[in-house]
């Protein structure tokens, strides 16, 4: 059976990358898997994993060999001509050459990656932390495969610059975007990738069920994600103080530095709007959410995304979605699905745009559904992802 190694941020530790719990099902079908976390991710405790993975201590636990640091700083010297006096770079920098340096004090990892065959897959399901290392690897038998989301993707987030980001794609045999936009955007600086980089689509499970609206005159209406600067969840907040012609329940899964700041924009809410903050929940959670209640409208009001796992999550329940058209948004967002608003929109007009949504029968959540079905259905889009690897 074919091997594959895959190096995550802290799966199956933590709390993120909650999506790879869908991922390693399917591809521990097809190939004996071996999963190497950078971090614990704040939690030593493992997700549950089918029979066919293997789960490596974590990179960031190794003792940092300086010796190694110190070669890996002389190499990448012609990388710091790109800092161009920016605080911002050379911090990300600075980052990249930690995480290195921790990816080749593990000897063990670096055996292991020497053993592989030219069938067996070495897959970096991110574009940061152990991925900095791509460009330092020896020549090995295996294929090298990065996937890019968002902030390991967009250089416009981070001054324009990301670490090693040209020699990464160079060394590399595929470069998987999860999104056209984000391929559009590698293309358009890095044109010698195009005969390597394939879009394959994320995905998530649902079966038949559809999540209904509500029928006793309050307008339920959900968002998930972190609360930070990117996601802007405050703003919701300021479409809310709009809309005073219903009563409104407002409410939000995940948690996050601003949540103080967000609960004091709550109290600023009109009596007409309740707002639940749940916090951090286990996706399980929000899908027996979706079971158990009706939900009338899914928001996300972004400044950047790849592409949303938790929309992908709304239509597979039906539940027509309003998002600001940022990254690979509009993507999944078409007309059948929901609209798009602008990333700097006017609070008063997307609550005008929210009520008349709510107020009718705009969307059929039947097509919303099979939307989903065709492009976002997790065992489809795994299959087809697990089968490209096979084949590299």
């Amino acid at each position: 059976m074919q091997r594959l190694l895959l190096f995550t941020s802290s799966f199956p530790y933590g709390k993120g990358e909650q999506f790879l719990e869908d991922e390693i099902e399917i591809l521990s079908e097809v190939f004996k898997v071996k999963i190497i976390p950078f971090s614990y991710g704040g939690s030593i405790v493992s997700r549950k994993l089918p029979k066919n993975v293997k789960v490596n201590k974590p990179l960031y636990i190794e003792k940092l060999q300086f010796s190694k640091l110190i070669k890996i700083l002389i190499a990448s010297l012609p990388e710091m001509k790109k800092i161009n006096f920016s605080f911002r770079r050379l911090r990300l920098y600075l980052s990249a050459l930690r995480a290195i340096g921790f990816f080749f004090s593990n000897k063990s990892i670096l055996e292991e990656l020497k053993t592989l065959t030219d069938s067996d897959i070495i897959y970096f399901y991110w574009g940061h932390v152990s991925a900095f290392a791509i460009p330092f690897l020896p020549n090995l038998k295996a294929k090298v495969v990065m996937r890019l989301h968002r902030g390991d993707l967009y250089e416009y987030l981070h001054d324009g610059y990301f670490p090693f980001r040209e020699q990464q794609l160079r060394k590399v045999d595929a470069v998987i975007p999860i999104s056209f936009d984000g391929r559009k955007f590698l293309l358009r600086k890095y044109s010698f990738i195009k005969n390597k980089i394939f879009v394959h689509r994320l995905g998530v499970k649902n079966d038949s069920f559809i999540t209904q609206p509500s029928k006793d005159g309050i307008f339920r209406i959900v968002s998930v994600s972190s609360i930070n600067h990117v996601k802007r969840v405050d703003l919701i907040c300021e479409i809310l103080k709009y809309i005073r012609s219903h009563k409104v329940l407002w409410t939000h899964f995940g948690d996050g530095p601003l949540r103080k700041k967000l609960e004091e924009k709550i109290k600023e809410l009109p009596s007409n709007v309740v707002v639940n903050l749940k916090g951090f929940v286990r996706r399980n959670d929000i899908f027996r959410f979706y079971r158990e209640n009706p939900v009338d409208l899914f928001i996300n009001v972004s400044s950047s995304e790849g592409i949303p796992v938790s929309i992908m999550e709304a239509i597979s329940y039906g539940i027509p979605v309003v998002a600001t058209a940022v990254g690979g948004t509009p993507e999944i967002v078409s007309e059948k699905v929901g609209i798009l608003i602008e990333k700097e929109f006017n609070p008063k007009e997307v609550a005008f745009v929210i009520q008349n949504v709510l107020d009718s029968s705009a969307f059929d959540r039947n097509v919303i559904k099979n939307y989903w079905s065709i492009y976002y259905n997790a065992e489809k889009n795994y299959k087809k992802f697990a089968e490209f690897l096979k084949n590299l």
